[in-house]
């Protein structure tokens, strides 16, 4: 059995990464984080993924 995935929204990664909520989304167009894309137009992030990056940058 696979874990539920839990999703932050832009401006939880803005901050955690200590950047502006339009470089997430460019990072997101860009493919360097993993997101989905809302019906409603909205980027949402995989808590975990976005975890591990940080990790990864010693944050």
């Amino acid at each position: 059995m696979q874990g539920i995935i839990k999703y932050i929204t832009r401006g939880e990664v803005a901050t955690l990464f200590g950047v502006s909520p339009h470089t997430v989304t460019r990072w997101a167009r860009e493919r360097k984080l993993p997101c989905i894309v809302t019906p409603g137009g909205q980027f949402r992030f995989p808590e975990g993924e976005v975890k591990k990056l940080l990790t990864r940058q010693g944050r």
